[in-house]
């Protein structure tokens, strides 16, 4: 018997409405994702305390706490800061996306989503976790300040 391959990554769903959020996982598990799920933003912020999840497809919209509101606690907790979180919502203004930046998110889709869509961002993300990050010290940060003077 053959050994089944590892899973890619764990993914929390969020959203307020179930078949948003079966959708959401069929797409992802069919993709070899790991999924969680949440119906609110207290329940995303817990659940991704519990779990740690490696990306995040949140909701903005939800009743509780919203998604912009959850997002913000996810980042702003060491355990989950490097979590990567995609708002997933039908607010498709510009100043919804600068809302959503603002709030910590790493990537936005709009929904009605295509399978797609949805399978490329989350593969973006996971490329965005497993490419390391430039260290800039924080000497080097006072000596570039120090430069422009």
């Amino acid at each position: 018997m053959a050994e089944r391959a590892a899973l890619k990554a764990r993914v929390l769903v969020v959203d307020d409405e179930p078949n948003v959020r079966t959708i959401l996982c069929a797409y992802l598990r069919e993709a070899e994702y790991e999924t969680i799920e949440a119906s609110n933003g207290t329940e995303a912020v817990d659940a991704a305390m519990r779990s740690r999840p490696e990306i995040v497809l949140m909701d903005v919209t939800m009743p509780e706490m919203d998604g912009l509101t959850a997002c913000t606690k996810i980042k702003a907790e060491p355990r989950t800061s490097n979590s990567q979180i995609i708002i997933c919502t039908a607010r498709s203004t510009r100043q919804d996306l600068i809302e959503a930046i603002g709030a910590g998110a790493d990537d936005y889709i709009i929904k009605p989503f295509q399978r797609e869509t949805v399978i490329t961002k989350v593969e973006r993300a996971r490329e965005r976790l497993q490419t390391p990050r430039p260290f800039l010290s924080p000497i080097g940060s006072e000596r570039r300040k120090a430069a422009r003077k």
